[in-house]
């Protein structure tokens, strides 16, 4: 997990799904590893949170991508 933050540098990790549901008690024990185990400049400026989605984050964001594509491409969707 570390080695994904030291490589892309993130500004925010938003942690959802199922986490989201055991979140308030895993995120200071997920804090504390990744200032341990992330670079001393990362660690300072990335910033870990809940997601506000709850454990429905997943089912959201592939409603969210249907979505876009009926409302991008019309004439794709077959209409009967």
């Amino acid at each position: 997990f570390a080695g994904l933050i030291n490589i892309f540098n993130p500004e925010k990790i938003i942690l959802g799904g199922p986490l989201s549901l055991a979140g308030a008690y895993l995120l200071p024990a997920i804090k504390e590893t990744v200032a341990k185990h992330s670079l001393p400049e990362i660690e300072k400026q990335v910033e870990v949170a809940l997601s506000t989605f709850g454990p429905d984050a997943s089912l959201l964001g592939a409603a969210a991508i249907v979505a876009d594509d009926v409302l991008t491409h019309p004439t794709t969707v077959e209409r009967g």
